[in-house]
């Protein structure tokens, strides 16, 4: 009977292909816990799960062609004292609650939703945040236009501009603070 060994070349190779292998798939795996969508879902959850039910909040809101401040109280979901609100602008105040706020920029962050013109021209909206890492809360939260290059390449669009481009941030909430109240 006759025995087979196997190169020792032969065996390096394979040792370097399964490390450059688990390599590849440990910075998959933390590219998709990193991406905006697990991101969102994983601070609305903490939020859902922490079941704040009274608290007050202030929070910036840019969009639409307004600027806006606010201080409210939240209890149960709904607004039910404004200490201060007001807006610089043409656009509406948006009193959103943290549940507001994530029902609002929801579809830009697990969707792909492409911009009024296109998106070819402007590219499809993406939504960058920071979150209150123990409760969850949007501390920040925007959206804005982000080209894809691939798409753009395969449909030979790569460096193509068909249409005048618009600003690219569109909505934001900014310096979002929770005050948790009895």
């Amino acid at each position: 009977m006759e025995r087979k060994h196997f190169s020792p070349i032969l065996v390096a190779l394979a040792i370097l292909i399964l490390v450059v292998l688990v390599v590849i798939g440990a910075q998959l795996v933390g590219a998709v816990q990193a991406s905006p969508a697990s991101q969102f879902s994983l601070a609305r959850h903490r939020w859902e799960t922490n079941s704040i039910s009274h608290y007050r909040m202030n929070a910036s809101y840019y969009g639409y062609r307004s600027q806006c401040y606010y201080d409210i109280e939240v209890l149960l979901g709904r607004v039910v004292r404004t200490f201060t609100s007001g807006c610089l602008g043409s656009g509406d105040s948006k009193n959103f609650t943290v549940d507001g706020i994530f029902e609002n920029f929801e579809r830009y962050a697990t969707q792909r939703v492409c911009s009024p013109n296109g998106c070819y021209c402007e590219g499809n909206y993406v939504v960058r945040a920071t979150y209150d890492e123990t409760l969850g809360y949007p501390q920040r939260i925007l959206t804005g236009f982000r080209r894809d290059t691939l798409n753009d390449l395969l449909h030979g669009k790569l460096g193509v501009q068909q249409c005048l481009r618009t600003n690219p941030l569109v909505e934001r909430f900014d310096r979002v603070k929770i005050t948790i109240l009895p």
